[in-house]
């Protein structure tokens, strides 16, 4: 896996970012769905291969 690229310098502090409730809340509704996902495939595939 490559590794991640940061930005360095000036322009690296103008970006106004905020973790809000409504952030947070959709990060783990997002996640929660991708181990569903996840865990179904394997279920899945196990069984029909």
């Amino acid at each position: 896996m490559p590794a991640p690229i940061m930005a360095v310098g000036k322009g690296a502090a103008d970006f106004p970012a905020k973790l809000t409730g409504q952030v947070l809340v959709c990060n783990i509704i997002a996640a929660c769905g991708g181990l569903m996902f996840g865990y179904d495939i394997g279920i899945s595939g196990s069984v029909l291969f």
